[in-house]
């Protein structure tokens, strides 16, 4: 909103541009029914329940947004390979984390990792907080706007799916946001279709532009594939 009052003098312009920018990087991918059902589905859980007891209503939850749907199918072996490659980690900052939280029960990590988990809807960082505290996991999320906040110092960095969103909230806002984590292992994705199912080169299309980007900001990066999208795992130099 403060970028949309500063670009345009009629407010009316200024909300539909900024309408649009936050239809791309959140509406598109979670709707208000979607999110309604989430939240309905989260408080219907109890308090400290087995990990296996877990993967059911959080399956339902995950179905809710359009990008951890997609990875759904792959939760089984997605974070044992995930991990092998990046070492178990202590903590943990899931950055534009969407649902992906709830996928917990399949990483295999302790309660007592601390996961910090940012999104920039109020409404779904209050769901992933009271998620944490009602299975006693040690983590927190919080409603930020990742171009503009400082982030967390961690062991592992999290961005399923984001880059390119950036990129198109702000040119080049995607570099900007890997300049600045924190941590000295990150895991990167791109899907490899669009949401109405396209996809045609997109794995290629991202490694062309992303990868030349991980070299001069020196990260070494190893490519994990899966059906629904490619995992980079980063690595300070």
């Amino acid at each position: 909103a403060t970028r949309a009052a500063a670009r345009f003098r009629k407010d009316a312009d200024a909300v539909t541009w900024a309408r649009r920018k936050l239809h791309e990087a959140f509406g598109a991918f979670l709707e208000a029914r979607g999110l309604d059902r989430a939240q309905r589905i989260a408080g219907e859980i109890g308090r400290g329940a087995e990990t296996d007891m877990l993967k059911g209503p959080c399956a339902e939850i995950l179905k809710c947004h359009a990008s951890t749907a997609e990875r759904l199918p792959e939760l089984p072996g997605f974070y044992e390979k995930l991990f092998e490659r990046t070492g178990s980690p202590r903590t943990i900052a899931d950055l534009a984390c969407g649902l992906h939280p709830f996928a917990w029960p399949w990483t295999g990590l302790s309660r007592a990792v601390r996961w910090i988990a940012l999104d920039l809807d109020r409404r779904v960082a209050g769901m992933v907080t009271g998620f944490f505290v009602q299975q006693g996991i040690n983590g927190a999320a919080d409603a930020r706007d990742l171009l503009a906040a400082p982030m967390p110092d961690v062991d592992l960095t999290l961005l399923f799916k984001t880059l390119p969103l950036l990129d198109r909230q702000e040119p080049q806002g995607g570099e900007r946001l890997l300049k600045a984590i924190r941590s000295p292992v990150a895991a990167v994705s791109f899907p490899t279709k669009s949401l109405g199912g396209r996809g045609v080169g997109m794995r290629e299309s991202h490694a062309a532009k992303w990868e030349p980007v991980f070299r001069r900001l020196h990260w070494k990066f190893t490519p994990l594939d899966f059906p629904s999208e490619r995992v980079y795992v980063l690595r300070r130099k």
